[in-house]
């Protein structure tokens, strides 16, 4: 099995991977979503949206970007939740 070592990747550093990786966590759960779901929402591929959540690495596109969407599912999410 292949070593896991943490790189630093565009300029964020450990803790940083780490964040982002844990907001996408808690996002994807209170959406009820698994990481399959997650990663189709974000049109990525599963392996891609599992590292990370890991925060093993962050996407090509610019974090910030990614985070937004992400707020924008779950806002849309809790608005359409609480009208039912």
């Amino acid at each position: 099995m292949k070593s896991r070592k943490w790189k630093q990747d565009r300029g964020m550093t450990k803790e940083q991977l780490q964040e982002f990786g844990d907001f996408l966590k808690e996002a994807r759960q209170s959406l009820g979503y698994n990481t399959t779901q997650m990663s189709e929402l974000l049109y990525v591929h599963r392996t891609s949206y599992s590292r990370w959540e890991r925060g093993m690495h962050v996407p090509q596109a610019d974090a910030y970007l990614i985070r937004q969407e992400v707020e924008q599912v779950l806002t849309y999410s809790k608005q359409h939740k609480k009208a039912a």
